[in-house]
């Protein structure tokens, strides 16, 4: 990002920051593990569709559980940790610092769209409009809620003696669960990084053709 102006509110500047930071971990990992176990899935299918996969069985037990957390993690709504609902929710409760002047400062760095991509609140119209910040927290309530309480029941915490996977009720959380919350996280990072950086870029997966590339270059790559 571009050295901010001098005069820049601390608050925009630490937004900025963060939402970088959540493109750059959380919503590039969660987008590269569903993109591995896609390939490996249909790959593994389709070219030996009769074979007893155990370590398949076993990949596609962990998968879930772990995009899981991070979508739960994202989901956080304690106002101390850092997470996209929580920056959502900081704009929210200082609405005024997210303005048509901020955003348009952004042309400076070449960055900004051909339009303010967010609703002004009249009259006046000079400051993001409230409905924004309620829609995208109601977003990541509706793709995460079950999800968040599946992690709270099951994989952070255990009923003594119960079922790991059926503790205090909870139920297992699906594939389309799973794909339909990272759409969700991924819109909302791009959308929130537009209205305060300019861009929206979510990195596109890399994942290396063989294994010896996993080995001598990592597991994921991307363009940043």
């Amino acid at each position: 990002m571009t050295a901010p102006s001098a005069d820049e509110h601390p608050l925009f500047l630490k937004w900025q920051e963060q939402i970088e930071d959540l493109l750059k971990s959380e919503v590039y990992l969660l987008n590269c593990h569903q993109e591995l176990f896609t390939q490996v899935r249909d790959d593994a299918v389709g070219r030996y569709p009769d074979q007893d996969f155990q370590w398949i069985a076993h990949y596609a037990h962990i998968y879930p559980h772990r995009q899981a957390v991070a979508l739960r993690r994202v989901r956080e709504d304690q106002r101390e940790v850092r997470s996209l609902y929580s920056l959502i929710d900081s704009i929210g409760r200082n609405r005024k610092v997210l303005s048509r002047r901020r955003h348009g400062k952004l042309a400076t760095e070449g960055n900004r769209p051909a339009r303010i991509p967010f609703r002004l609140e009249p009259p006046g119209e000079s400051h993001i409009h409230p409905e924004e910040i309620t829609q995208s927290l109601a977003a990541l309530e509706g793709t995460s809620g079950r999800i968040k309480e599946f992690v709270d029941t099951t994989i952070a915490h255990r009923d003594p003696g119960g079922d790991p996977l059926r503790a205090r009720g909870a139920q297992s959380v699906t594939y389309a669960e799973i794909r339909r919350g990272i759409e969700t996280v991924s819109d909302e990072a791009a959308k929130w990084s537009l209205c305060l950086t300019g861009t929206q870029v979510i990195p596109t997966p890399h994942v290396p053709a063989t294994w010896k590339g996993i080995l001598r270059h990592g597991l994921f790559s991307s363009s940043f």
